[in-house]
């Protein structure tokens, strides 16, 4: 289970489906969380539930207090175009534009995935389910892939920046313990 699941399910519990504020502390606690730089990850859960709508800010101040309201995200636009298109059968670009509110470029590359996959394929104006997978849309991998290989990258080089500034505290250090002589 994805560390952001076990929060969500965690969030949950604790707030007792609502009825019970939650705060930062008592999610890290309950997913075991014993570091501050694991926090952090405490921290991006809670922002992306909030972001989400499952929890929401307990006061104006925004003390650390949430409560549980468990609503269901909004659905991706690609989620939103694959729902409409499943449901058509066929479809013109500017109708999962304007359905998905999403860019003319984005909904362009997403059915090149569909016609690259043989799930659909371009008749005139008009694209055409032609194979239907099931409920999920299909995924890029390729393009999966890339961003996991991008990720990986920036994590390698932050690794290194961080090595570098240890040297760099570590010989500022040793020459201020230097004797002048």
């Amino acid at each position: 289970m994805k560390f952001a699941d076990q929060a969500r399910q965690a969030a949950r519990v604790l707030s007792r489906n609502g009825q019970k504020p939650v705060t930062r502390q008592d999610l890290g606690d309950r997913l075991g969380i014993q570091t501050r730089k694991d926090m952090r990850r405490v921290d991006d859960a809670v922002r992306a539930l909030v972001k989400s709508g499952d929890l929401t800010k307990n006061s104006p101040q925004g003390n650390g207090v949430y409560r549980w309201t468990g609503q269901a995200a909004k659905p991706s636009k690609q989620e939103v175009m694959w729902r409409y298109l499943r449901a058509r059968r066929a479809v013109t670009a500017e109708e999962l534009q304007e359905v998905a509110e999403a860019s003319a470029n984005y909904v362009q590359e997403w059915l090149r995935l569909l016609d690259s996959q043989k799930v659909g394929r371009w008749e005139g104006d008009v694209f055409r389910l032609v194979k239907d997978p099931g409920p999920e849309p299909p995924r890029n991998e390729s393009k999966a892939e890339y961003l996991r290989r991008r990720r990986e990258q920036k994590k390698q080089a932050l690794a290194k920046l961080d090595a570098a500034f240890v040297a760099v505290a570590e010989a500022r250090l040793a020459v201020s313990q230097m004797e002048e002589g």
